[in-house]
């Protein structure tokens, strides 16, 4: 369920950070996604977008296309561009645990039970963007501070008697 516009937009996320431009609005998701790790994705909806901007003193060239069901974003621009690769690393500073929950059913056979949501787990994570040049680490800025709700499990117990 969900995921493909905010596959789209978290992938451009990521070509815009290693070109070394610089996100303007970004919205981390409300639960951890599967498709990118924890400070990667860029949520969109109705009343959320993802933008960013040029700040290199030089145009920078964006070509995106699809091929075999995935989504491909390239950046050209200015070879200096390249002296300084970026990259998005983070740091969890809390965790929350989600639980499994086991409810009655009266609609299930008696013993049969029926996944309806696997747990998944919640955290706040610290996102800088780390720039190296020639292997070396030559700047770290906190970009953001995400927060990713938990959600419990729910699996339903059948009760029904024949």
């Amino acid at each position: 369920m969900g995921g493909g516009v905010c596959q789209v937009s978290s992938t451009l996320y990521n070509a815009v950070i290693k070109c070394g431009l610089r996100s303007v609005q970004r919205f981390n998701h409300t639960l951890l996604p599967s498709y990118v790790p924890a400070r990667c994705d860029a949520s969109v909806s109705e009343t959320m977008d993802y933008k960013f901007k040029n700040t290199h003193p030089f145009p920078v060239y964006l070509k995106s296309y699809t091929k075999n069901g995935s989504v491909y974003f390239e950046m050209y621009s200015n070879s200096s561009v390249g002296k300084v690769k970026y990259t998005l690393e983070n740091e969890v500073y809390d965790k929350e645990e989600a639980e499994t929950v086991y409810v009655d059913d009266n609609t299930l056979p008696k013993g049969k039970t029926e996944k309806v949501q696997g747990p998944i787990p919640g955290c706040k994570v610290k996102v800088y963007l780390v720039g190296r040049e020639n292997g070396k680490e030559i700047s770290k800025v906190l970009i953001s501070k995400d927060v990713y709700h938990k959600v419990d499990g729910l699996i339903k117990v059948g009760t029904k008697t024949p």
